[in-house]
């Protein structure tokens, strides 16, 4: 059979409708995708920043607590280093105004009175905290106690010392090397002349001053350790709580 024009004059074909729903569904759920996985990544990133900060924190935390608790014994020690003083000083004060005669057990007091004591403070691990940055602490009532300890209680029982320590080496070692011999400080010490010794206003003078000095200095200094355990107790909660 031959294939006429009459059998060959179809009509054309429509053209195809581009259906672009599918394509936007298909771009949408790319978009939905890509925009959760960077959702989760930023939450896991926060919370491992998150992670990170906290033991960063409870580092600090740790080693200020440690230094401390250094500090705590080195305060203790003083306080009983004062305390022996003022009580010495005031012993040999009421002695010798009541006119009493010399023993050699009064060498005990006298060198008692040559008492010195140090501040040993470990700041370390709070000068390492401000490297950090205090923000680390996120606490606000740890961070203000833990400035308050280092920035205002430290710095004044340390001044005050220094003030004590100065007369302690212009004018009573001067004095004791005077009128005094066998010196062991802390131990004994025997006086040259005693009835110089107790007719001595200049002596009569340093007991005086060494009664209120190491009174107030006991009192100080054990006001600074009632201060640092309830900031070691803060910072013993703040850790657990982690």
């Amino acid at each position: 059979m031959t294939v006429t024009e009459e059998t060959t004059d179809l009509p054309d074909p429509a053209p195809r409708r581009w259906d672009w729903r599918p394509k936007l569904r298909w771009f949408a759920a790319e978009i939905l995708i890509v925009v959760v996985g960077v959702l989760i990544a930023l939450a896991i990133n926060a919370w491992w920043s998150s992670v990170q900060d906290r033991r960063v924190e409870a580092q600090s935390l740790r080693e200020v607590r440690a230094s401390l608790a250094n500090d705590i014994g080195d305060m203790r020690i003083n306080v009983e280093y004062h305390e022996r003083a003022a009580s010495s000083s005031e012993a040999l004060r009421a002695h010798l105004r009541d006119g009493g005669p010399y023993s050699d057990t009064l060498d005990a007091l006298f060198g008692h009175v040559l008492i010195e004591t140090f501040s040993i403070r470990d700041e370390a691990a709070y000068e390492t905290l401000k490297q950090r940055g205090m923000e680390t602490i996120t606490s606000d009532s740890l961070r203000l106690a833990i400035g308050r300890v280092y920035g205002v209680h430290y710095p004044r029982v340390v001044g005050g010392k220094e003030r004590v320590t100065k007369y302690f080496f212009e004018r009573i070692i001067p004095y004791y090397d005077t009128n005094f011999k066998d010196i062991e400080p802390l131990r004994s010490a025997t006086p040259v002349d005693y009835t110089a010794l107790s007719n001595s206003t200049e002596y009569r003078a340093l007991l005086d001053w060494s009664v209120y000095t190491h009174t107030l200095l006991a009192a100080a200094e054990g006001a600074l350790a009632e201060e640092v355990m309830d900031l070691i107790a803060l910072i013993d909660a703040e850790v657990a709580g982690q």
